[in-house]
């Protein structure tokens, strides 16, 4: 059909006929690439998220014998001038994977805790 001397081309004109193995072959290699440029995209944008939030982890180590207090969550009826650290605590032993065993002026906790929660204690001693 011509149409203001335009020969109108349909999108099933542009492929030529092929068989079945080279066209699925063909479909393979267009998934690869598409793969490959996605995995591309995805680690531009990881990359580019590390940079816009880059957030240093500092994990604070403590040594035998530090002073540390512990972060405590009262009971909601304690109200909310609670204090939210316990302490000051000794540091009596380091075991694995940043857990602590810590004492008080009378005993030795049962509990091992996290060193997440502890935080080196600063006293107002001179």
């Amino acid at each position: 059909m011509i149409v203001y001397e335009i020969q109108l081309q349909l999108p099933a004109d542009q492929f030529q006929p092929q068989n079945l193995w080279d066209r699925m072959m063909q479909i393979v290699e267009r998934l690869l690439r598409l793969c490959d440029r996605a995995k591309m995209v995805i680690k531009r944008a990881q990359q580019s998220i590390k940079n816009a939030y880059a957030v240093k982890s500092t994990k604070q180590t403590f040594k035998i014998g530090d002073q540390v207090t512990i972060w405590w969550t009262p009971a909601r009826t304690q109200g909310k001038f609670v204090p939210r650290r316990k302490g000051p605590y000794e540091v009596v032993a380091i075991l694995g994977n940043s857990t602590y065993k810590l004492a008080d002026e009378r005993e030795t906790l049962k509990v091992l805790i996290n060193g997440d929660l502890l935080k080196l204690y600063k006293g107002y001693g001179c």
